[in-house]
């Protein structure tokens, strides 16, 4: 598995001040600093959204969506021979070696293919606690030569080489849902995991042997089940995209609180709640039909977030800039990928999962045209 892919990191994108609201039980007017607020605003002009999340929101609202039509050039379905099966995928990755990585829950395995549609190995050896077994995947990541997977279950990180052989692990002593490790060497740990010992999602920043936490992310009212989300790391900084929220989290080392970024829907769809399933016992569910963002991936300079389909026929993804996260445009595919797809936007790829099957989507894609 030595496809390699030329990556280019974001440029810091700067020139203009947004206004600072702190998003506590609900969101009000910080204490601006001179000459951020213009002579005579009203303030009623702010309005008040129950989020309840504890960040700083930067930026306003879009205005609106503007629609972006891609066309798809080629498609190839994983796997291409049967060289390799895919019983039940369910969790996808197109990490920054140009490969596609598929959890299949079927056999407890990671399955690695080319982009077109090469299997280049599999990681792992099934089910179960011992070594290089998983219950669940999650924040499968590159490090140096290795591949690296979280099993946030057993709190637990494997370490792959490249044929397959498992290196090491590491038992992590505090309970992560996610993971995530940036090329400068940052990692980022989330833990939203419900009945937790401190239930309130917090994020970890570790490098060099320095480890900075952030706390309370959510008000501790909020079911933290309505916080999960997906984990992301840039060279700067760690982006989280909530599932149930409209708004991006980012955490850079020096922050000691996170700035939230609005999407289109900030501020139109309400605070999400849990529901209860069960009788005697209830089990706190969060709703699949509130989920404002689905799949979502860092492709170069942009990322890429899936939101709800408006129609049948097609997938729809919000176009952010890395550097500045504000929101460019949103890119409209004619493809009936189901929720949880990725768009490697910078890439021209869309990668979403089927019963036994991955499409793989090549775009007929005008990156400069988009802009």
């Amino acid at each position: 598995m030595h496809t390699s892919k030329n990556t280019t990191n974001p440029t810091p994108v700067g020139g203009h001040l947004h206004w600072r609201i702190y998003i506590t039980l609900v969101i009000c007017l910080a204490a601006c600093g001179a000459g951020d607020k213009p002579s005579g605003q009203d303030t009623e002009e702010v309005k008040e959204q129950e989020y309840k999340l504890n960040a700083v929101l930067e930026g306003e609202r879009p205005a609106e969506r503007r629609f972006v039509d891609i066309a798809i050039n080629r498609t190839v379905n994983l796997p291409a021979s049967e060289d390799a099966m895919l019983f039940n995928p369910a969790a996808l990755w197109y990490l920054d070696d140009g490969n596609i990585y598929v959890w299949d829950s079927g056999d407890f395995r990671i399955k690695a293919f080319s982009v077109d549609g090469e299997f280049l190995g599999a990681f792992g050896d099934g089910r179960g606690e011992g070594p290089g077994q998983f219950h669940v995947a999650r924040g499968l990541t590159l490090q140096q030569d290795s591949v690296v997977l979280l099993d946030p279950m057993i709190g637990r990180s494997s370490y792959f080489a490249r044929d397959g052989s498992l290196g090491k692990t590491v038992q992590h002593e505090s309970q992560f849902t996610n993971v995530a490790r940036s090329r400068s060497g940052t990692v980022y740990k989330m833990n939203v995991a419900p009945g937790a010992p401190d239930p309130a999602p917090y994020v970890r920043m570790e490098r060099d042997g320095e480890r900075r936490q952030i706390d309370n992310l959510l008000d501790r009212e909020v079911s933290t089940i309505v916080f999960d989300g997906a984990l992301h790391a840039t060279p700067d900084r760690g982006i989280y995209v909530p599932l149930y929220y409209p708004a991006l989290l980012a955490f850079a080392p020096h922050d000691s609180i996170p700035r939230a970024y609005p999407s289109p829907d900030y501020g139109s769809v309400p605070l999400p709640e849990p529901q209860t399933s069960g009788e005697g016992f209830s089990q706190v569910t969060g709703p699949p039909e509130l989920r404002v963002h689905w799949g979502s991936q860092v492709s170069g300079e942009t990322l890429a977030v899936q939101i709800r389909p408006q129609e049948q026929g097609s997938s729809l993804f919000d176009i952010y800039d890395v550097a500045s996260l504000t929101y460019q445009h949103t890119a409209r595919i004619p493809s009936p990928a189901r929720g949880g797809s990725l768009l490697a936007y910078d890439e021209g790829l869309l990668i979403s999962r089927g019963d036994t099957t991955v499409v793989l989507h090549h775009l007929a894609l005008d990156t400069q045209q988009n802009r």
